[in-house]
């Protein structure tokens, strides 16, 4: 079973709830060109930050617990940070796909000119029109 079907199969019912919530993240998924639904998305999403947050939390407390600073407040310290990087964590899930779209923009954007240069040099040469662009594509 892959990651994102064992995310969809615990954490399936909570995405669907809160998938009306998230359109734009199903439009930038799309456009990024990633081929996964948004409810898987969502669930390897909640599934990530699950599993970090579980990780994480014990072993900030036991670094918090060795410096000594005491057993109550290294726990709560180690739960608001764990916390703090899940949010952190699932933002950064949230803002990938626009993060591929603007590489995707830069990279057409950077190879343009080169596209317009290498169009106006096969167009003088007299070639017809439909031949160009069967050429270029």
């Amino acid at each position: 079973m892959s990651y994102s079907k064992l995310a969809l199969k615990i954490f399936g019912s909570l995405a669907h709830t809160l998938s009306p919530f998230f359109t734009d993240l199903r439009d930038d998924l799309k456009r990024a060109d990633m081929s996964i639904t948004l409810l898987e998305y969502l669930s390897t999403t909640f599934l990530t930050c699950t599993i970090v947050f579980v990780l994480e939390l014990p072993l900030l407390a036991l670094i918090f617990s060795l410096l000594r600073l005491g057993p109550l407040f290294s726990l709560f310290f180690a739960t608001t940070l764990a916390f703090i990087f899940c949010l952190l964590l699932f933002l950064f899930f949230l803002n990938y796909p626009k993060f591929i779209i603007r590489d995707k923009v830069k990279s057409v954007e950077r190879s343009l000119p080169f596209a317009t240069i290498f169009l106006a040099t096969i167009c003088s040469s007299g070639m017809p029109p439909n031949k160009v662009f069967e050429i270029f594509s």
